[in-house]
Order: structure tokens, then sequence, then C-alpha cells
């Protein structure tokens, strides 16, 4: 499953959805930092929140999405829990949506790496970026559906903002792709919030001249909690 754990793995549980649990003494996933707890989505690991502080040896998943994870830990995710906790149903989502569009890079295409859990970092990767080395990632909590060409005169007909730009920021391309990352506070009142995020790669000419602006697909994510 990826590149696995750093340490063994004494339990595994497979919750409604199909994603799998792996409880047990590792403190990285997936080359991702999991404090011996960590969720398996089909693709990538996630942390659950911040873990466990000690080792986890025993889990169970309920019919209603819930699971329960014994271990001799004494702190879950920043909290006091004495070798038993349940975990109550709210998971972290990523979910694609909309169609990116092709640049000089190639087709422009969004995946979320992480998932976003509170008191946890959401990571995704942008593909297909041009050699410009500059994007703008686009954060925001609404989706929206505006035509990039109504926007400014290099926008590339076919290429939309999905995610309204309550936040937006410059970020460096490498090699064809753009990185963000989204450290979430762990705080209870941000469990079940939502948040939207798209990459609008931009594209200069020799002179930094303006020649062409495109867009990926968006990912509209849900804050889960362990």
């Amino acid at each position: 499953l990826g590149t696995g754990t750093n340490n063994i793995v004494y339990a595994l549980a497979r919750l409604p959805n199909g994603d799998l649990i792996a409880g047990g003494a590792f403190g990285t996933a997936g080359g991702v930092i999991a404090s011996c707890i960590a969720l398996w989505n089909g693709s990538t690991w996630s942390p659950l929140g911040t873990g466990t502080d000690n080792s986890v040896y025993a889990l169970a998943a309920l019919p209603n999405g819930d699971f329960v994870a014994g271990g001799v830990f004494t702190i879950v995710d920043g909290k006091p829990a004495l070798y038993f906790a349940r975990h109550l149903a709210c998971p972290a989502t990523a979910i694609p949506y909309g169609i990116g569009c092709t640049g000089s890079g190639g087709p422009n295409v969004l995946t979320a790496i992480t998932l976003p859990w509170v008191g946890g970092t959401f990571r995704a990767t942008a593909t297909g970026m041009p050699s410009s080395l500059l994007a703008l990632s686009m954060t925001g909590f609404s989706q929206v559906a505006i035509p990039l060409a109504s926007l400014l005169p290099q926008g590339v007909p076919g290429c939309d903002l999905l995610a309204s730009p309550d936040f937006a920021d410059v970020i460096a391309t490498s090699g064809g792709t753009a990185q963000f990352q989204l450290v979430l506070p762990n705080s209870a009142s941000l469990v079940g919030a939502q948040f939207f995020h798209q990459v609008v790669p931009v594209e200069l000419d020799q002179s930094l001249a303006l020649t062409a602006v495109t867009s990926t697909n968006a990912l509209a994510m849900t804050i889960g909690s362990l």
C-alpha cells in the first residue's frame, strides 16, 4: 500500500466506505507523518489528526462508520484517552470537480495527496504546469464557475475559475508541478467545514509579459476529525 509504514502495523480495520485504518507503532505512513494510526483511501495515506502518543494494538469498525481503537496510548489527537478511544464518523474528504484545461505544459490536473484532517496538513499537487515557474493558488469557501476569458484577455477559452478566490497566493512550479499545502488548526469548530481549492497556471513570454492563463480542475474538501 504505497510505501507502507516505517514500523510495525498491529491492527487493520476496513470502514464501510472501503477505506482502511491501520494502527501500530509507526510514525509515518506513505512518507507522511502519522503517529501510530493512519488511513488508506485506496491510493494515498493520511494521518488521523495528530494520532496517538503510543502504540495502537486493536481496531474495530462499526456499521455506522465509527471505529474503536485500543492500545497503550493515553492521548488521542491531543486529548486524554486511556488505552481506548472511539472515533465518531466525520471523515475527511477531497472530491475533484470541474474539468481542467490544457496549457503549454499539458493537461492541468489537481490531485489531493493527503486528506484535510483537523490538526493535520492538507496537501495537493498540480501537474501540467507551464515553464514560466508561476501559478496562482485559489482557496475559498464556495464553488464558482467563471470563464477566465471574462476576467482577463489572456484567459484561455474553456478554462474556468472554479473556487472562489477568498485567499489567493502565488506558488512556484518546478518540473511541471506545483505543490500546495494548508495547515489546519486543531480546533473542533473546524470539523465538517468545507473549503475549495484550484490552481491557475500563468504563462509568460521571455519579456515576462502575460500570454495565457489556464486552470486545473478543483477540489472540494470537508475537514474531518479522528
